[in-house]
């Protein structure tokens, strides 16, 4: 795991990950990655591990090294969608789309103001500058947001200028849910003013007002994929290549943000 904030979406892909372990006689053990990625390759190859689940904590020298040293690691092909591309890049592009389906606007980036590292966020900033670049917008902005009302309001009006209309894509359902109060506090009226996008779909975010327009991703296809690598593992047999579709991964939850 990168040292990310762990919320309900990836608690459950762990859960899962362990019960299908758990068919094969598994144990899982879970491992935060460090910034240091020398540090923490060296931290898992110390546990001898039959398979290693990368879900973004390990680069691509560090997967070659674990297969040299005869450690699975799974998803065992790479996960992205059905053209190939990075999975963020294709919800950066979805939540550009979806924050200009009213019309054009500046686009914002919000990260969610954290010591530990955002992994999923350059993927998704590229997807929403692909967007902007092609409609002739300006480049995406980021900004940082905390999660209290005056850091917020802070790093909202470091974007938000009199007379603009902005749309922001935000890393997060609790990202967007304080943009759209430091929103408020600067008289901005959503969706005009302000156009919001969250992030995973939470239950917190349909019974905020305005009800949050949010993205779900299905991870299906991965764990198809997880599945297929850990009974290779356990049957001591080569991967196998699992489908995983088109863009429908992607669902948009439509609200009263956009």
């Amino acid at each position: 795991m990168p040292n990310t904030t762990f919320g309900s979406n990836l608690q459950d892909l762990v859960d899962e990950i362990t019960r299908l372990a758990d068919i094969h006689g598994l144990s899982v053990v879970v491992r935060f990655a460090g910034r240091d990625f020398a540090e923490t390759l060296t931290a898992v190859m110390n546990f001898r591990p039959v398979a290693v689940v990368n879900l973004g904590g390990l680069n691509t020298e560090d997967q070659a090294t674990l297969a040299a040293s005869g450690v699975v690691t799974s998803p065992s092909v790479g996960w992205t969608a059905g053209s190939g591309a990075d999975p963020n890049y294709l919800i950066g592009q979805k939540m550009a789309e979806e924050l200009l389906r009213g019309g054009p606007r500046p686009l914002v980036y919000a990260a969610l103001l954290d010591e530990r590292t955002d992994p999923y966020g350059p993927g998704r900033f590229a997807g929403l500058k692909a967007v902007a670049d092609a409609s002739g917008l300006p480049r995406p902005a980021r900004i940082e947001v905390p999660l209290d009302i005056v850091g917020a309001t802070l790093a909202l009006a470091t974007v938000s200028a009199e007379g603009s209309s902005l749309g922001v894509a935000c890393y997060n359902d609790d990202v967007a849910i304080a943009v759209l109060a430091a929103g408020r506090t600067l008289g901005l009226e959503t969706p005009r003013d302000l156009a919001v996008m969250g992030m995973d779909a939470t239950e917190v975010g349909q019974l905020v007002s305005p009800r949050l327009t949010t993205m779900e991703v299905d991870t299906t296809a991965l764990m198809r994929q997880i599945a297929a690598d850990l009974e290779a593992v356990s049957k001591k047999s080569a991967p196998t290549r699992i489908s995983d579709g088109d863009q429908d991964f992607l669902t948009v939850i439509q609200g009263e943000t956009t």
